[in-house]
């Protein structure tokens, strides 16, 4: 090998792992019983696993890896929540950081029962959340920058952003309404996501159920100004359950074959 040669295969190995030091995967099938890699989020602090178990001061959420029905070689994760058991959220979340600027590809199964009645009260199955910038003083509290949701029978789409180096009360949203679910129940929904974060208007927003596009938006703002990125979660949100109890009293929601990759 000549020394121009030789100069060339360094470079090249040099940008190889480069890229591989700049791209994030996490893949989890749920195949077996056990879970590792997510951590809880729920509104207390409890990290059981378990079906409705009680926690501290006698609050109740359930986060569980349950067999699937339609196929009993595979498992899926179940949440679920019910109001009075002074709980609103029931979440697992994904820690891993996507920085703005990167693009992010993310696809998750997800399945709602006959019992998930319609309801005027808005609840999130997934969402992406940003990293406030503590340590200059950035203490507001900031609706995800993206999340899929539920509300009046219908599936809907949120994003917001804001340029501003620290946040204030001067944050942009948009909702997009994807339509009635009710032939999507008792079926798992397939739902892929391709997020360009950029919040000056370089952002890109695409999403498809199960194979077809439902959502195509370029040079948009999406996502905050923060110097660490966004993470995700799925589960159930039902915002609220803080204040009163809404058109239902229980939400219970499972998701299947979750995978995220962050690149440049």
């Amino acid at each position: 090998m000549s020394e121009k040669e030789g100069k060339k295969f360094v470079l090249i190995l040099l940008a190889s792992l480069f890229l591989i030091a700049i791209t994030t995967y996490f893949i989890s099938y749920f195949y077996t019983p056990a879970i590792s890699g997510f951590s809880v989020s729920n509104n207390f602090n409890d990290e059981n696993w378990g079906i409705l178990t009680p926690a501290v001061d006698g609050k109740y959420f359930e986060r569980a890896i349950v067999p699937d029905d339609k196929n009993p070689e595979n498992f899926i994760t179940k949440h679920s929540i019910k109001y009075g058991e002074q709980t609103y959220r029931s979440e697992s979340m994904d820690n891993s950081k996507c920085q703005n600027n990167f693009n992010e590809n993310v696809s998750i199964r997800i399945f709602i029962p006959d019992s998930y009645a319609p309801d005027s009260s808005a609840e999130i199955l997934c969402q992406w959340h940003g990293s406030n910038d503590y340590l200059i003083g950035e203490w507001i509290t900031r609706s995800p920058p993206l999340a899929l949701a539920t509300q009046n029978g219908n599936w809907g789409i949120q994003y917001w952003w804001d340029e501003n180096f620290i946040s204030a009360s001067s944050l942009k949203y948009k909702t997009l309404n994807l339509g009635s679910y009710e032939k999507d129940i008792g079926h798992f929904i397939n739902w892929t996501f391709f997020i360009h974060w950029g919040f000056n208007r370089d952002g890109k927003l695409f999403v498809w159920k199960n194979n077809a596009e439902v959502v195509h938006l370029e040079n948009i703002s999406i996502g905050y100004n923060d110097k660490v990125g966004n993470y995700f979660k799925f589960g159930i949100y039902k915002w609220d359950w803080k204040k009163s109890q809404t058109d239902v009293n229980e939400r219970e929601v499972y998701h299947d074959d979750y995978s995220r990759e962050c690149f440049s």
